[in-house]
């Protein structure tokens, strides 16, 4: 006994040292994990979380710069870029904004001392130039990836201005990240306190326990004393206890056994402990198989004395005799009839859960796809590519999809279409064929062979037998348009992904309603509510393009200024209602005397000015004389025009502006209904 004792409490030496080692080690560990990781984590964190903000000032700012070119000087940069900047500046708080070329060079900066600068640095053309955002930050003291130095913590970011497919520039944008970097530190220590000092703590606990291991091993002996005092509780146990000898005889078991079978204890003793065991159930443990188990635990099945069956957890334990030899085994029973039915429970709920989790994921792709833009001749190749490279629904790569208007279907978009097909789909009916039908009921409609559905009334050459599914887009309950699938000829669509295509055609529904509002806001930013005619922020965008193209390549350009005359005597003989016709009469009579690639504005009041490209003085004064004539034909009022065109050495196009102008005051001073040119 004694030799017991001593083997045992070297053991447990040895195991407390270990325990030991283990916690300074881990004490090491966090110390490495927290310099390593956690660090460079939250960095990180803050590095993308500024990038995402610069994005979206980015995002803002090419708002601005409404260009479809590249930038390539400094001219081309808008007039008012600076005053739109400092708005974004005072929303958003950044500290400064470059604009960069393509090339490198800096076209605009919040610092002047910038302009001028080229950028030839590797990560600006190989990744920015591709069209990846870039960004880094930077301590205070450090130098910028542009090699300056800064008396605050910021985040570099460079974002790439994307028109199509080219770039068209660079920002860069410096956020102040002070703060943050200020509260990542105090989030750091804090952590380092917390961790330090709960394994600092657990390091206590466990020398307490060494000291205290010496009077547990001296209790080791007392606890085996109330052991067997705790044998005759197992008589109270609610498990089941049996013991058998080694040919399975029950000798001894609980009441819990009993009655878990439906017996008195009276009833079993002696009996095989078969007679729990459904015959095709019963496994027989050999004296051999006794001594190499010695414990092992299952789930099985046992039978009731009504002969009813229920699962049950059974734990074994070989009872040895001083020699080591087998005399009997112990087991334990549980009824787990109720863990079984949760486990049921759990695995039917997992797949319940597995099945919505596919929905949203496949939800979550055609939402990232469609968010990408706003713009409805870029949304719906982005919708049709979305769609079709979802694999489980296999759809082949081919789809549409049609806009309905009035009673007349458009194909806005397709994938994989022949000349053939378009042609015969062009302008069709909302009724006709299977899209046509989608569109008319507002349900989606699947056909799973397209040469056998008498619905499929549009047939083309070339046209192979294959499934359709036909979605109609739907926003705010009407229907906008149909997106049509490819399938593989009788394929089986079930209810649950019935129900995903009718979220996306209700997702890419309101995608294309949302892209139409945007088109006709966009329209009325540009165009003068009255008379529809551009307004002046159109007419700054263009005229500054005509007017550097007209100074770049030595073209003509020239203006006309048009004013109706005695219009306040007009307005208050008629009223403004019929002054505000008058002057829709004046902007159409207009429209019809000039050119596709003229552009007509109204300028303010009566005043409109008419963009004349690749028109020199002579030529633009006959279109002055035609305008004038045609007004005064179809309204029987008169009008006043001054006319100006492009002179070597104009540096603005305001010069072009106010000659036309004074043209337009001699013309009035002249006796009205006339046309006069600027001096040259």
């Amino acid at each position: 006994m004694n030799g017991n004792h001593k083997t045992f409490m070297l053991k447990s030496t040895y195991l407390l040292k270990g325990i030991l080692l283990l916690f300074v080690t881990a004490i090491i560990m966090l110390g490495l994990y927290d310099f390593f990781w956690v660090h460079p984590s939250f960095t990180a964190l803050i590095t993308e979380n500024t990038e995402k903000e610069a994005i979206r000032i980015a995002t803002h700012m090419q708002s601005i710069l409404i260009t479809e070119d590249a930038l390539a000087s400094k001219n081309d940069i808008p007039a008012d870029f600076n005053r739109h900047l400092k708005d974004l500046q005072r929303d958003f708080g950044f500290i400064k904004v470059k604009v960069f070329s393509p090339s490198g060079e800096v076209l605009y900066s919040t610092d002047p001392k910038d302009l001028g600068y080229v950028n030839k640095e590797k990560y600006f053309h190989e990744i920015v130039m591709k069209g990846k955002p870039y960004s880094k930050v930077v301590q205070k003291g450090a130098q910028s990836l542009e090699r300056q130095t800064f008396q605050l913590h910021v985040a570099e970011t460079y974002v790439p201005i994307i028109r199509g497919s080219r770039i068209a520039g660079v920002f860069e944008i410096y956020l102040d990240v002070t703060d943050a970097q200020r509260k990542l530190k105090n989030v750091i220590l804090r952590s380092h306190f917390t961790l330090f000092g709960m394994a600092l703590g657990l390091l206590a606990v466990v020398i307490m326990l060494s000291c205290t291991a010496g009077k547990a091993l001296a209790e080791r002996e007392r606890m085996e004393t109330e052991l067997r005092q705790m044998q005759k509780a197992v008589e109270t146990m609610h498990i089941g206890i049996t013991i058998t000898d080694t040919e399975g005889r029950i000798i001894n078991m609980n009441p819990a056994e009993a009655a878990m079978h439906g017996y008195a204890v009276e009833e079993l003793l002696g009996k095989d402990a078969r007679i729990f065991a459904p015959p095709d159930n019963w496994q027989p443990i050999r004296f051999d198989e006794m001594k190499a188990f010695k414990h092992w635990e299952r789930e099985s099945v046992n039978i009731r004395k009504d002969g009813s069956l229920f699962p049950v957890y059974l734990a074994s334990d070989v009872i040895l005799n001083d020699r080591g030899e087998p005399i009997g085994i112990t087991t334990a029973c549980m009824d787990i009839t109720e863990r079984k039915h949760t486990e049921r429970q759990i695995i039917r709920q997992g797949a319940e859960l597995k099945e919505i989790n596919y929905e949203l994921s496949v939800l979550h792709s055609v939402s990232s796809a469609i968010s990408r833009t706003i713009d409805l001749n870029e949304l719906l190749p982005i919708v049709l590519s979305a769609v079709t490279g979802i694999s489980v629904f296999a759809v082949q790569h081919k789809a549409g999809i049609f806009i309905i208007e009035g009673d007349r279907m458009k194909l806005a978009s397709h994938l994989g279409h022949t000349d053939e097909f378009l042609a015969l789909h062009k302008n069709i009916k909302v009724g006709d064929c299977l899209c046509g039908l989608a569109a008319k009921t507002g349900e989606i409609i699947v056909s799973k062979n397209s040469a056998e559905d008498s619905r499929h009334s549009i047939a083309y050459p070339d046209m192979t037998p294959h499934g359709h599914v036909i979605l109609p887009l739907k926003a705010a309950g009407k229907t906008v348009g149909v997106l049509y699938l490819y399938l593989p000829r009788d394929l089986e669509i079930n209810e649950e992904r019935m129900k995903i295509l009718s979220n996306i055609g209700s997702q890419v529904g309101i995608a294309i309603e949302n892209a139409k509002l945007y088109e006709e806001t966009k329209a009325f930013s540009l165009h003068d509510p009255l008379t529809g005619l551009a307004n002046r922020r159109m007419l700054d965008i263009i005229f500054e393009r005509n007017f550097i193209r007209a100074k770049r390549f030595s073209s003509p350009l020239s203006v006309l200024m048009l004013d109706i005359d005695h219009f306040k005597r007009y307005n208050d003989a008629y009223g403004h209602p019929a002054g505000d016709r008058l002057l829709c009469e004046v902007a159409y009579t207009t429209l019809e005397e000039i050119r596709e690639i003229d552009l007509v504005a109204r300028y303010g009041g009566e005043e409109f000015l008419i963009l004349l490209p690749d028109t020199d003085i002579t030529h633009a004064h006959e279109v002055a004389e035609r305008i004038r004539k045609a007004v005064e034909k179809k309204t029987k009022i008169t009008v006043s025009l001054g006319v100006s065109t492009l002179q070597h050495g104009m540096r603005e196009k305001e010069e072009l502006i106010d000659k036309a102008d004074t043209a337009l005051y001699k013309a009035k001073q002249n006796g009205r209904n006339r046309v006069e040119a600027a001096d040259a």
